[in-house]
């Protein structure tokens, strides 16, 4: 008797009861979870409507091992909605995706007052018909972690959104992971908005914004911040996306470089004192592709530690890229900026502080009103530079002479520049 009592112990010991998966799918049904719970998978609004999960007073809902979080899971299945709200309280889904939005349309997920989600990846908006779902993650310390995979807002889906509001935070922390708006060719018109002070979007690795998709978006205003490391408006071809950055102390950190157009169509608009940087700024550098950034505005700046690429990159001319430079915005590059034949500057009453000037490929500079700074040793500005930049205020005509051949050179003129020579203003 000893012997068989002991080998059901160990039976027992080892195969543990199974967890049941957590279904509300009732139609306007609502589930509360106020205490610690386990389960196998969650699906919120499985083939029905308007139904509701809400994690409060600080207990943990937990998904066993590679089971996923489903809200909005079949085709006619919207409105349905998660919500975390308060301090301790959390949602872990460690082992699998969490999915707003697999079919279904209109899905929300949020977190509120300190409420968290810890996820192994995140879709809003898988297939096609998942239109219009979203993730609200608002208030100081509520947060949406990423711990493994990717954040997609929009894989194939149309309006799909994440806004971080009013201090929240998402943050994709694994190696090599990061945020893809706008995945596949039939995504459209998804965005991304981080809005207002200590809200911050942080991302291990690069942010897409339009992957292959059209007319998405990626906006930080009022005070949001949005860190990664290479930056891309649109990349593939026949792909749109837009950066929009703007309100004072709102700044999007790119510890690697932003690409603006790299074979689709990007735009960066960069307004009202918003601040974007990165180490080089690449302007549609590839045959084909479309880039256009806007820096307007006092207080509004785009700072490249290393290089500036206006229609173009490294190897040579690339697609139609143009910068403009508007009522007092700033674009500022430590090293050189570089106008290829596929490129135009528009200095029109803002500022362009280089370290270097090198349009050796004769792009297009339009210095209609403004300043341009060459802090460097040397730029070449070629035969397409327009305007009344010959009305220097910097230095006197005298000073401004070619390095090499000790003559008169205007910021017309092609050659190295001596550096007593290095400030104009168009007036």
């Amino acid at each position: 008797m000893r012997k068989l009592s002991l080998a059901f112990v160990l039976v027992t010991g080892v195969i543990p009861a199974h967890a049941a998966p957590l279904t509300i799918d009732s139609g306007s049904q609502s589930y509360y979870v106020t205490s610690n719970e386990t389960v196998d998978e969650i699906r919120v609004g499985y083939i029905n409507d308007f139904n509701r999960l809400l994690v409060q007073n600080g207990a943990t809902l937990t998904t066993t091992s590679n089971y996923r979080l489903y809200l909005g899971y079949g085709v006619i299945s919207s409105n349905n909605g998660v919500n975390v709200n308060g301090t301790g309280s959390t949602i872990d889904t460690l082992g699998d995706w969490t999915f707003v939005g697999l079919y279904g349309d209109d899905n929300t997920l949020s977190t509120s007052n300190g409420g968290t989600v810890n996820s192994y990846g995140g879709h809003v908006g898988y297939y096609p018909d998942s239109t219009g779902n979203r993730a609200l993650i608002g208030g100081v310390n509520s947060s949406w972690n990423l711990l493994t995979e990717h954040l997609y807002v929009g894989r194939e889906g149309d309006n799909n959104e994440v806004w971080i509001t009013a201090g929240g935070t998402i943050a994709i922390s694994a190696t090599g992971k990061g945020l893809r708006i706008g995945v596949l060719p039939d995504a459209e018109t998804n965005r991304v908005t981080v809005t207002g002070s200590g809200s911050i979007l942080d991302a291990d690795d690069d942010i897409y914004v339009g992957q292959a998709g059209t007319n998405n978006l990626l906006a930080v205003t009022y005070g949001g911040s949005v860190e990664n490391a290479d930056g891309f408006l649109r990349y593939m071809a026949d792909s749109s996306g837009t950066g929009k950055v703007t309100g004072t102390d709102s700044n999007w950190n790119n510890a690697a470089s932003l690409h603006v157009g790299y074979y689709g169509r990007g735009t960066l608009i960069v307004e009202a004192a918003g601040v974007v940087s990165s180490t080089s700024g690449y302007i549609a550098g590839y045959s084909g592709s479309t880039g256009v950034a806007t820096i307007t505005g006092h207080g509004s700046e785009w700072d490249n530690s290393n290089s500036l690429h206006v229609g173009g990159d490294t190897p040579g001319s690339g697609g139609s890229g143009t910068l403009n430079v508007n009522d007092r915005g700033l674009v500022t590059v430590s090293d050189t900026t570089k106008l290829y034949s596929t490129g135009t500057i528009n200095l029109n009453g803002g500022s362009l502080t280089t370290g270097s000037f090198d349009n050796s490929a004769a792009g297009v500079l339009n210095f209609l009103d403004g300043t341009l700074t060459v802090n460097g040793a040397g730029g070449s500005f070629g035969k397409r530079t327009t305007g009344d930049h010959r009305r220097r205020t910097a230095r006197p005509a005298d000073h401004c002479r070619n390095s090499q051949t000790g003559r008169h050179v205007g910021p017309g003129a092609p050659g190295a520049l001596h550096r007593s020579c290095h400030t104009w203003h168009s007036r």
